[in-house]
């Protein structure tokens, strides 16, 4: 329990950094936690530790955490005082928004909370296979699309105060900036999802063939709203920059009624499918409104065609670049089958050893992608910095 106040602080003190443009130690912080707990997961492996040693492994990366905020706060000039009878005022105004933001930074978790317990009426294992699934959208999603957002929130504040007319311009190129990001993870995310499930899960006896394809495809499901997903994070950043909290909390809240009726729709034909499906179209539907009554009512206009062109040209340029990758891959796997009753074989072939190889061409395609972008005279504003 006290892992959760360490951990709250030190996003209190992020968001005051972040104020001043401070995104390392936000960004670093999380990667020392893990370290901690990592080590102390190995620690505990190794001399055969209970399962209580790990907890206060944790608690004490959380504490780590703690303390590196707070030098880094009082180092950018910020400090502590007796709040006064306006700070409470403010402070009242400010957990207002707070409530009114939940439901929409929440959306993702809730969503995939209706989703299992949708998923409790159905066969065992469900729960688990959309939990990974989620899980692994999750990945890109976080390191990218909420690190991103995360940047843009600050930039987007100082925009909508000075210069709002130039707001349209900036959420376009955050729209493309995350296109570009989303579009190659999606592609190799799809075409290695069997393979994800296989190499890392697949036991024979819990976790079957059986349940690689299933989650395969609900991993699929879910990639298809991935750019949503993402798209959704800069949108939010726009109405808030303007000081408009109860649109998206009404937008999202809606979403995440649209989100159970789908899935009560879905349940008994799609099975575990349905649900990825439901919570993927309802994060489209939310998209589409944020995008319309951002141009109609606050006439922040979104300029639609111009990212479509984008968004054209660039999915011919990832899915063209792809080509010799996959190739490359079926080529290599095809040397390296008929040998899989070598043991060190099978390990590169069904064991976490098949990333030592394909991550290296996963890694080629996406700089391939990122080398190419300026050739096809398709640019994005926050690429070119």
């Amino acid at each position: 329990m006290p892992f959760i106040f360490f951990i709250s602080s030190s996003a209190l003190f992020a968001g005051a950094l972040q104020t001043v443009g401070n995104f390392l130690i936000p960004a670093l912080a999380p990667v020392i936690l893990n370290i901690v707990f990592i080590a102390t997961l190995l620690i505990c492996l190794f001399y055969n530790l209970p399962l209580t040693a790990l907890c206060w492994g944790i608690l004490i990366g959380g504490i780590v955490q703690f303390l590196l905020h707070i030098v880094w706060y009082v180092r950018a000039g910020f400090a502590f005082g007796i709040p006064t009878h306006a700070d409470i005022k403010i402070f009242g105004t400010v957990l207002t928004r707070f409530i009114l933001c939940l439901p929409s930074v929440s959306l993702m978790e809730l969503s995939l909370f209706v989703d299992t317990s949708f998923a409790s009426y159905l066969k065992p294992g469900s729960i688990t296979l959309i939990n990974l699934a989620n899980r692994f959208v999750g990945i890109p999603l976080g390191v990218f699309a909420i690190a991103f957002a995360t940047v843009l929130l600050p930039h987007f504040s100082r925009i909508a105060a000075y210069a709002p007319s130039r707001l349209p311009f900036y959420m376009l190129e955050g729209a493309k900036f995350v296109f570009f990001v989303t579009v190659p993870v999606m592609i190799l995310m799809w075409y290695f999802s069997e393979s994800i499930f296989e190499t890392l899960f697949l036991s024979g006896t819990k976790f079957t063939m059986d349940h690689v394809a299933e989650a395969a495809q609900i991993l699929k499901v879910f990639l298809l709203g991935l750019f949503f997903f993402s798209l959704n994070r800069v949108i939010l950043n726009v109405y808030y920059a303007l000081h408009i909290a109860w649109v998206p909390a009404l937008i999202s809240s809606i979403a995440a009624l649209i989100n159970v009726l789908l899935d009560w729709i879905f349940l008994d034909y799609l099975q575990t499918i349905g649900l990825a499906l439901a919570t993927t179209l309802s994060a489209v539907i939310r998209t589409i409104c944020l995008l319309m009554i951002l141009h109609y009512h606050y006439k922040q206009y979104f300029y639609c065609k111009r990212l479509f062109i984008f968004m054209l040209y660039y999915s011919m340029q990832a899915l063209v670049l792809f080509i010799p990758c996959a190739l490359s891959y079926k080529y290599i796997y095809a040397v390296l089958m008929p040998y899989q009753a070598n043991r060190y074989v099978a390990f590169m072939i069904h064991n976490i050893g098949f990333w030592f190889w394909v991550g290296p061409l996963c890694l080629f395609y996406c700089f391939s992608v990122w080398y190419f972008q300026k050739k096809w005279g398709k640019h994005a504003y926050f690429l070119a910095k």
